[in-house]
């Protein structure tokens, strides 16, 4: 899966001082304990709850109080509550991730591990998750497994969806190429290279600003059209009070591009092997200017699908409260399982599923982790996601020359029944118009050819939308960046 780029706080529903949050479950632990020996043998509550003399000796007699107040409210949560303290959780099912700190603070039998709270506190909680976080992407990513395995959300039911598949068919329709006699990348980086140094724009704002603020403007507005790579920090290069290009005002300087004789295109053609049949026509200074302008409009318009998937995620509540729900129970994180309905009650003693808010006086309130994460989508403050194709073959490529090698034999037998015709007529007559027959019914023939291809590969897309946005990202190597804000809750 890709990697997702988040802004989330490590401890979902977490406490701000923490040295003191973990002091007060080792209080409670203990007299949950001492409260249920039947000779009150400290030493031995001290040795059940896993708190070793060192940690035992941090405990104020007002944190002991508080502990004694908050266990004897507790009523029965199994025979003994065990404190995690510095226990580690056996497996971190995120993806590149290595922590393994329990979501539940203490733990008694399998209906309560339990995320101690304080009333209270509140705020935005401790930021202490890295942007570059595998841990947030494993919360993301664990996040679209539940909504899709409970809510029967796959990307194929998204009218968004939808609607990216429909320009992703006709774009590929539309995009279909033959005798290109230059290369994608450098085509882009030869338009890019001139639009920020030589373009009518470029000369426009230098005006007014620095060159190099300049460039970099120019360059955030390619990257966001599709056209250059895309940057994390590209918005940031952004001049303030300078529009953003967009499609329809790029096809200015696209025609610029196009007809200034001054231009140079550099070193954008394919291999000279490949030129050996082309005329010459073809390889004039216009008409490969005009290739390279064909190539920019197509990495432009494939922004389409881009943009329509995003609109999957944009204020989707469904999605949030499952995000709620995996950063603060880690469900996925430490079992590798989706959800049910309901709270985890399974062997793993460190994902949470119980909240309980105490204060001086005892217990405050209680909630159901599962209940209460689904009651609270709004602690996600906004879902962002942005996506890339990754380096490595993508299923669309593969899945289209698999086609082209299952398909070629039909093409070739409708091209041998049209040779067969020609040849049926006889060898007299008019021979150029026969021939010329040919050649068209052949372009019609190939044609054919490259649109059921596509064809087919939409469908096989589909199918892959109906397995879950997961497995479609996975197939189709397509990586995830976006981000997540998360609230902290005043208990």
């Amino acid at each position: 899966m890709g990697i997702i780029t988040e802004k989330v706080n490590r401890h979902i529903l977490m406490e701000a001082d923490t040295s003191s949050a973990t002091n007060t479950e080792m209080a409670i632990c203990y007299h949950y304990n001492l409260q249920r020996s039947a000779d009150g043998d400290e030493e031995k509550a001290k040795k059940i709850s896993g708190i070793d003399d060192k940690n035992f000796a941090k405990l104020t007699p007002d944190l002991l109080e508080i502990g004694d107040k908050v266990a004897r409210d507790m009523g029965n949560r199994g025979p003994m509550l065990i404190h995690s303290g510095a226990a580690t959780a056996l497996n971190n099912f995120y993806a590149g991730a290595s922590d393994k700190t329990p979501k539940a603070d203490f733990f008694g039998n399998s209906n309560n591990r339990i995320s101690l709270k304080k009333q209270g506190d509140g705020g935005s909680g401790a930021q202490l998750m890295s942007a570059k976080s595998a841990e947030a992407a494993g919360v993301f990513t664990s996040s679209i497994a539940h909504l899709e395995a409970n809510e029967s959300q796959s990307l194929s039911n998204s009218k968004e969806f939808k609607s990216a598949l429909d320009i992703l068919e006709k774009k590929m329709l539309d995009s279909a190429r033959n005798g290109m006699v230059v290369q994608a990348g450098k085509s882009k980086a030869s338009f890019t290279e001139w639009y920020l140094t030589k373009s009518s724009r470029f000369q426009e704002l230098s005006k007014k600003h620095p060159a190099k603020q300049v460039t970099d403007h120019l360059r955030a507005e390619l990257m966001l059209l599709g056209v250059a790579r895309m940057s994390k920090k590209s918005s940031e290069k952004v001049i303030a009070g300078v529009s953003l290009m967009d499609t329809k005002g790029l096809t200015k300087y696209q025609d610029e591009y196009q007809d200034n004789s001054d231009v140079s295109i550099g070193d954008v053609q394919v291999s000279a092997k490949h030129l050996k049949n082309v005329t010459a026509d073809k390889l004039t200074a216009d008409a490969v200017k005009a290739q390279v302008i064909d190539v920019v409009q197509q990495s432009v318009n494939g922004t389409a699908w881009k943009m329509e998937l995003q609109k999957f995620f944009d204020n989707n509540d469904a999605l949030k409260k499952w995000v709620v729900y995996e950063a603060g129970s880690g469900l996925f994180k430490f079992t590798g399982q989706t959800a049910t309905k309901g709270d985890y009650n399974g062997s793993e003693e460190s994902v949470a599923n119980k909240i309980l808010v105490f204060n001086d006086s005892g217990i405050a309130k209680e909630y159901s982790l599962f209940d209460y994460a689904m009651s609270n989508p709004q602690l996600c403050d906004d879902i962002g996601v942005t996506f890339k194709a990754t380096g490595r073959d993508s299923y669309l490529a593969f899945r289209i020359q698999s086609h082209v090698e299952h398909d070629m034999p039909m093409l070739q037998e409708e091209l041998n029944n049209i040779e067969s015709e020609l040849l049926q007529e006889g060898f007299f007559g008019d021979v150029a118009k026969k021939l010329k027959s040919f050649v068209e019914k052949a372009k019609k023939a190939i044609w054919k050819f490259i649109s059921n291809i596509i064809s087919k590969v939409i469908g096989n897309i589909r199918v892959l939308a109906n397995k879950g946005i997961i497995a479609f990202n996975e197939a189709m190597g397509i990586d995830m960046n976006g981000t997540v804000k998360i609230k902290t809750p005043n208990w």
